[in-house]
Protein backbone atom coordinates (compact mmCIF):
# COMPACT_ATOMS: atom_id res chain seq x y z
CA UNK A 1 0.00 0.00 0.00
CA UNK A 2 2.86 2.37 0.64
CA UNK A 3 3.97 2.01 -2.96
CA UNK A 4 0.58 3.17 -4.17
CA UNK A 5 0.57 6.10 -1.78
CA UNK A 6 3.95 7.23 -3.06
CA UNK A 7 2.66 7.21 -6.60
CA UNK A 8 -0.35 9.27 -5.53
CA UNK A 9 1.88 11.74 -3.70
CA UNK A 10 4.02 12.18 -6.79
CA UNK A 11 0.90 12.76 -8.89
CA UNK A 12 -0.32 15.40 -6.46
CA UNK A 13 3.03 17.22 -6.58
CA UNK A 14 2.86 17.38 -10.35
CA UNK A 15 -0.68 18.72 -10.18
CA UNK A 16 0.25 21.58 -7.85
CA UNK A 17 3.28 22.48 -10.00
CA UNK A 18 1.08 22.54 -13.07
CA UNK A 19 -1.53 24.74 -11.35
CA UNK A 20 1.02 27.37 -10.38
CA UNK A 21 2.48 27.35 -13.89
CA UNK A 22 -0.93 27.94 -15.48
CA UNK A 23 -1.43 31.04 -13.32
CA UNK A 24 1.77 32.57 -14.62
CA UNK A 25 0.82 31.71 -18.18
CA UNK A 26 -2.50 33.48 -17.92
CA UNK A 27 -0.81 36.60 -16.56
CA UNK A 28 1.72 36.59 -19.40
CA UNK A 29 -1.09 36.10 -21.91
CA UNK A 30 -3.03 39.02 -20.46
CA UNK A 31 0.06 41.25 -20.61
CA UNK A 32 0.64 40.32 -24.26
CA UNK A 33 -2.99 41.14 -25.12
CA UNK A 34 -2.75 44.51 -23.34
CA UNK A 35 0.46 45.35 -25.23
CA UNK A 36 -1.17 44.46 -28.55
CA UNK A 37 -4.22 46.61 -27.76
CA UNK A 38 -1.99 49.55 -26.80
CA UNK A 39 0.03 49.18 -30.02
CA UNK A 40 -3.18 49.19 -32.06
CA UNK A 41 -4.44 52.27 -30.24
CA UNK A 42 -1.19 54.15 -30.91
CA UNK A 43 -1.34 53.09 -34.57
CA UNK A 44 -4.84 54.49 -35.07
CA UNK A 45 -4.05 57.60 -33.00
CA UNK A 46 -1.00 58.27 -35.20
CA UNK A 47 -3.10 57.82 -38.33
CA UNK A 48 -5.61 60.35 -36.95
CA UNK A 49 -2.83 62.85 -36.25
CA UNK A 50 -1.49 62.46 -39.78
CA UNK A 51 -4.88 63.31 -41.32
CA UNK A 52 -5.23 66.58 -39.42
CA UNK A 53 -4.34 69.82 -41.17
CA UNK A 54 -1.33 71.31 -39.42
CA UNK A 55 -1.47 74.52 -41.46
CA UNK A 56 -4.60 76.47 -40.50
CA UNK A 57 -5.82 79.16 -42.90
CA UNK A 58 -4.15 82.54 -42.47
CA UNK A 59 -5.72 85.15 -40.23
CA UNK A 60 -6.95 88.03 -42.37
CA UNK A 61 -7.33 91.28 -40.48
CA UNK A 62 -9.67 94.00 -41.75
CA UNK A 63 -12.63 91.73 -42.23
CA UNK A 64 -15.68 93.54 -43.66
CA UNK A 65 -18.05 92.22 -41.00
CA UNK A 66 -15.84 93.65 -38.24
CA UNK A 67 -15.94 97.04 -39.95
CA UNK A 68 -19.74 96.89 -40.23
CA UNK A 69 -20.03 96.22 -36.50
CA UNK A 70 -17.89 99.18 -35.57
CA UNK A 71 -19.75 101.49 -37.97
CA UNK A 72 -23.09 100.47 -36.52
CA UNK A 73 -21.84 101.16 -33.01
CA UNK A 74 -20.64 104.66 -33.90
CA UNK A 75 -23.90 105.75 -35.57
Amino acid sequence: MDEFNRVNDAGQNQTTAHASRSGVGSIVGAIIIIILLAAGAFYFWGAELNTRDNNPPPLILGNETAGADTQAATQ
